[in-house]
């Protein structure tokens, strides 16, 4: 039985870069939404793994 898990935080509309630095603390994979509350200079600021400008972008990342 495989015992990984794989989480990730994906933030669109709450306090972006404490939810980025609370991923990147959890040693999780972050992602932002630019199109959410903050914006994407905040999402990068805070250290996103990576930052989305369509919802569409995440399916590949969701591939992985």
């Amino acid at each position: 039985m495989d015992s990984t898990y794989h989480c990730l935080n994906i933030d669109i509309e709450t306090y972006s870069d404490v939810d980025i630095k609370t991923a990147k603390n959890a040693g999780m994979i972050s992602i932002g939404c630019a199109w959410g509350f903050r914006g994407r200079a905040v999402l990068e600021a805070a250290g996103a793994d990576h930052v989305l400008d369509k919802p569409d972008e995440l399916i590949p990342l969701l591939q992985r």
